[in-house]
């Protein structure tokens, strides 16, 4: 007798495109993390599972998904197989049938002007300091086929704890001809990535044995409609080092020979900024206001203020007056009453993603340490949170602005200004609680902050804050 949830009749379905698979190597045991960041669902199933999961691609009613898992060596029964994907269509992470095309946009986005020019920060020069933080923080690291086959070839001179040809999965999806794929994670690193921290396959075969996301790591490209704005990721120790003492290794963030969007290449993805410009709830600017104020406060912040006052009072002149007169000279600390609701909506928001990430993630892994670290500083932050290094909150700040970065992140500029202004706060926070991660966390605590708030799905927090 079979159930109403899949009949004989129906296609069988398919993994949902905007789910995550990543394959995980944790505390020996080799797992499949499904995550649908929609509604931040997180799933563990077995390999076995997620080998058979991937039969299922729409086109395959019950029968033939057993036949196409026997013939595969993966059939365990119907029943197993009717059970596992019942209980992840109930997750909602499947759809019924062939993949449908999405609908398009409200608005169509920008077409990428490849004469556009760039404009680096400026004064920046960034140097890798090779201790590997960024490969042991992100849980997607991209691959196209191409750059997947030649990491294969380069593996076979490498000792690897899980086959590098069985360690990749479609980006998002199930999708098997997928053309970007996510390698494997081991305790919560790239399976490429060596015990002294430094990355197998550069070292075997030359930088551009990498995938392009890690060879241009940490440059992020922003299109403001008059030129293409370089900035850098604040998410790594080592971005903050290079802005505090750039070493003789340091280097422009792209290539110095690079005029204009095109001489970066097709893979550089470019973000558009919107307009008109969401400033507040109630107000809209135009990208010229923007491209002024950015490169006002780019120029005016020099280590000297304190930047989350200049965060908070922004935001509240923004509010009241829009970009006009909108300078550091409008900082105002933000007052304990209306700044610990932000405060305490972040902590909340990690202890749940810490509690979720100690359920799959090994003991050794870098992203669980960090979220427990997160969780903990503010589980009940001391008050005042004074700045403990404010050229790095300078800094901070600075890339954000230069790059527009506050404007392209689907929230009116004031509200986000709020929400970076709560994670400096965080960070010091962080700072005063100690017992960081690894030694530069305690550095430069932004860096780790800053990565889990993407990495670690921390970033929605700024939403249930009015």
């Amino acid at each position: 007798q079979r159930d109403t949830l899949f009949p004989y009749t129906t296609l069988f379905r398919s993994l949902a495109p905007e789910v995550l698979a990543r394959l995980h190597l944790a505390d020996g045991e080799v797992k499949v993390i499904l995550h649908d960041p929609r509604r931040d669902v997180v799933l563990e199933i077995e390999p076995a599972s997620w080998m058979v999961l991937r039969q299922a691609d729409g086109t395959r009613d019950l029968d033939a998904l057993c036949l196409a898992a026997a013939r595969s060596g993966l059939y365990r029964g119907e029943a197993d197989l009717r059970a596992l994907l019942e209980g992840l269509a109930e997750a909602g992470v499947l759809v019924d049938g062939i993949p449908q095309p999405a609908p398009p946009a409200p608005v169509d986005a920008p077409a990428r002007d490849e004469r556009r020019p760039l404009e680096p920060l400026p004064g920046y020069r960034f140097a890798c300091d090779g201790n590997g933080s960024c490969c042991r923080t992100y849980g997607s690291v991209t691959f196209t086929r191409p750059e997947a086959l030649r990491a294969r070839v380069t593996a076979e001179r490498m000792t690897l704890p899980l086959p590098a040809d069985e360690a990749f999965t479609p980006l998002s999806g199930g999708d098997p001809e997928s053309w970007a794929l996510a390698v494997a994670q081991v305790e919560g690193r790239c399976l490429f990535l060596e015990g002294d921290g430094l990355c197998g396959l550069h070292r075997r075969d030359g930088a551009l044995a990498k995938p392009f996301p890690c060879r241009f790591y940490p440059a992020m490209l922003v299109d403001d409609g008059v030129a293409v704005r370089v900035s850098a990721l604040p998410e790594c120790s080592c971005v903050y080092a290079s802005a505090e003492r750039p070493s003789e290794d340091a280097a422009p963030l792209v290539d110095p020979g690079a005029r204009t969007l095109a001489e970066l290449g097709p893979q550089a993805t470019v973000v558009h900024v919107p307009d008109p410009v969401p400033l507040s709830p109630m107000r809209a600017g135009s990208v010229a206001a923007l491209r002024a104020f950015s490169a006002a406060l780019v120029d005016a912040l020099d280590g000297t203020q304190d930047a989350a006052a200049v965060a908070w009072g922004l935001a509240a002149h923004i509010e009241a007056r829009g970009l006009e007169g909108a300078t550091v000279d409008a900082a105002v600390a933000p007052p304990r009453d209306e700044a610990l609701p932000w405060l305490s909506a972040l902590g909340a928001r990690a202890r749940e993603v810490a509690g979720v990430e100690a359920t799959w993630r090994g003991g050794s892994d870098r992203s669980r340490a960090v979220a427990a670290w997160i969780a903990e500083a503010l589980a009940d932050p001391p008050w005042p949170l004074e700045a403990t290094d404010p050229a790095a909150e300078a800094f901070y700040l600075r890339s954000l602005a230069h790059g527009h970065r506050l404007a392209v992140e689907g929230r009116p500029l004031s509200h986000g200004l709020r929400d970076r202004a709560t994670r400096i706060l965080a960070a010091r926070a962080m700072a005063r609680r100690g017992a960081p991660v690894e030694p530069q966390d305690a550095r430069w605590p932004l860096a780790p902050l800053e990565a889990a708030m993407r990495n670690l799905r921390l970033s929605p927090y700024a939403d249930s804050v009015a």
